[in-house]
């Protein structure tokens, strides 16, 4: 085990080193970028032939199912019988490499096909599955070196386990707090991965799963939106930050009852009318602040449309909300008519560019 566990110590080492480098063109990499770089790429998929967290877990599952041999998922008669847990150190080992970041992305793979199994209709199997979620939310308390972990993993048995496991409010209030912890993180990472998880929470099928999390957490997100720090942007990742959590209010528009969309409305269009910029092509404006304005803009744009009478009802109700949307539709259209000006002129000018013919002919000159 001391083998395997330098192999992921140099490998998560190597990781590091490779996120922390600066790209060969000098800009900084995105979130995005660097947790691509690990094993799964962008869309997260291990190829179990040449994935060295595959292999380590396999490693360890072999060492505890000899050492356990109920925790075997496919039981053999051979290895029935009491535990031989004779090597307690050996355990320990194998518990610990379970618990190491390189052995996240599969550990997360590994839930989900244990809480969307087919035995999980069985309620001893729910039983087994909710104190495997006390585990997480418990390992979850001490801090590691991997913030988002245990909040995607508690995210999983959320999301695919049958409703009633996370239900249990001996769960579901750790769970809730985790992810209100998560929101409050200083590392960009977690609270991102935080916001975009709620969004998938927020539109779970069964109301009986979203509901407690909206009710607790959708004012948090609200909360943050109308802070200057939301507004305030000086990287990349206050900008993504700010945009997900926008993302993650609207979804809630959609998922509210036709009776109760004005009210949803009526927190966040005031939010990004807020965030539009008097002039957008003002140099003194960072760039990510410009950006700002142009996703609300176009998030304005479109929920007018989508939903016409609320949208009309909110805008008659505040001629301040009124005139700034106007004026910001103003000054992108006469832009968007500047930019095309621009471009007709230089093509006219591409066009009639005379050219000189020279009337000697040099092809036999030497």
């Amino acid at each position: 085990m001391e083998v395997l566990q330098q192999i992921l110590k140099a490998a998560t080492s190597r990781l590091e080193d490779e996120r922390n480098r600066q790209p060969e063109n000098g800009e900084t990499r995105t979130i995005e970028e660097r947790d691509a770089l690990g094993e799964g790429g962008n869309d997260g998929e291990l190829d179990p032939n040449k994935s060295l967290v595959f292999a380590a877990l396999e490693i360890c599952l072999c060492l505890i199912v000899r050492q356990i041999p109920a925790l075997s998922p496919t039981p053999h008669p051979a290895m029935t019988g009491a535990a031989r847990c004779n090597d307690y150190q050996l355990l320990t080992a194998a518990f610990s490499i379970l618990e190491a970041p390189s052995a996240a992305p599969a550990a997360l793979q590994l839930f989900r096909d244990l809480t969307s199994d087919n035995r999980a209709n069985n309620k001893e199997w729910r039983h087994l599955l909710q104190s495997a979620l006390a585990k997480v939310i418990d390992l979850a308390k001490t801090p590691g070196p991997d913030e988002a972990a245990p909040l995607l993993a508690i995210a999983v048995f959320v999301l695919h386990a049958p409703a009633d496991v996370a239900a249990a409010p001996n769960l579901q209030y750790p769970c809730l707090n985790h992810f209100r912890q998560c929101l409050l993180s200083e590392d960009s990472a977690t609270k991102l991965k935080c916001i975009k998880t709620l969004k998938s929470l927020f539109s779970h099928p069964e109301k009986s799963v979203a509901t407690p999390y909206i009710h607790s957490l959708a004012p948090q997100l609200v909360e943050f939106l109308y802070s200057e720090k939301a507004k305030k942007l000086t990287s990349n990742e206050d900008f993504r930050i700010t945009v997900e959590t926008i993302n993650a209010v609207e979804s809630l528009i959609a998922l509210a009852e036709p009776h109760n969309r004005i009210q949803m409305l009526s927190l966040l269009v005031p939010i990004l009318v807020n965030y539009l910029v008097q002039n957008p092509q003002d140099k003194n404006i960072n760039k990510h602040s410009i950006s700002l304005h142009e996703v609300s803009l176009q998030k304005l744009m479109k929920i007018g449309p989508t939903y016409p009478q609320e949208f009309k009802k909110l805008m008659n109700s505040s001629s301040e909300l009124r005139t700034k949307l106007e004026t910001a539709i103003r000054c992108s259209q006469q832009n968007h008519i500047k930019i095309k000006h621009e471009v007709n002129i230089n093509q006219s000018i591409s066009i009639h560019t005379p050219t000189i013919k020279l009337k000697t002919d040099f092809s036999n000159f030497s």
